[in-house]
């Protein structure tokens, strides 16, 4: 097989894997894919725009104007049908949070106290927890609204954390709606493109909660945390 076969043995593979990643027809071609692709944000295709529009150009070349009588005007080198297999492989292996990111989910109800949500930052060392009233999801507990409590309580001589129920804390918890639910499907790319956005409006203390689907309608419907403190290993994986 030569390179003119290779290449477009590889290109319709690539168009292929984008279609299955899209869930579109087989008639769409490239051009058409990445217009698809910009309107449904997808990170993981239009982080290659530049490079799959070339290919886009170079194939239509190739096939409509690289035979001429005195010859191929357009030869394919090993190089670009490796950078497709290369593109290729990108997008059909891309990773997905749930394998980075999927883990037990410690949550708390309303009326647990603030006692027990600090037992839990001692013995898991984590901060954000999701806090449930009946079977809806009603907030995040962060240690800045622990502290905002606290620190409302300075004139007190004593208080009993056992008698603080989370109601109160989430009440005066401004970070407490800073999260966004998102399903355990999405790809890291996406991931990168929420909390790039997130930082360039200020919330650098925005959280993802990681669910089989796009709602969360119980504790067990949470399947991980996502935090910005988790940017180095989504960077790593891209």
């Amino acid at each position: 097989m030569d390179n003119y076969q290779r290449f477009l043995q590889a290109f319709n593979e690539l168009e292929r894997v984008i279609q299955h990643r899209l869930k579109v027809d087989a008639k769409y071609n490239l051009g058409s894919l990445l217009r698809i692709a910009q309107q449904a944000h997808d990170q993981l295709i239009t982080s290659h725009y530049k490079e799959l529009d070339f290919l886009r150009n170079f194939r239509n070349i190739l096939v409509h104007e690289g035979i001429q009588a005195e010859g191929e005007i357009a030869t394919p080198s090993d190089f670009l049908i490796e950078k497709i297999e290369f593109i290729t492989m990108k997008i059909r292996e891309a990773k997905k949070i749930k394998d980075l990111f999927r883990s037990p989910v410690i949550s708390f109800k309303l009326e647990d106290t603030l006692h027990d949500v600090l037992q839990a930052v001692n013995q898991y060392g984590h901060t954000k927890f999701p806090v449930f009233a009946q079977d809806h999801l009603v907030g995040v507990v962060t240690d800045n609204g622990i502290t905002k409590f606290m620190a409302d309580q300075l004139q007190e001589d004593l208080i009993s954390i056992k008698s603080v129920h989370l109601q109160s804390i989430l009440e005066l918890d401004k970070r407490k709606d800073s999260f966004m639910v998102v399903n355990e499907d999405t790809s890291i790319y996406d991931i990168d493109d929420i909390f790039t956005q997130k930082i360039k409006e200020g919330k650098s203390s925005f959280i993802l909660l990681m669910a089989r689907d796009h709602q969360v309608d119980h504790p067990d419907d949470i399947t991980g945390i996502i935090t910005p403190w988790d940017l180095p290993t989504i960077i790593e994986n891209l």
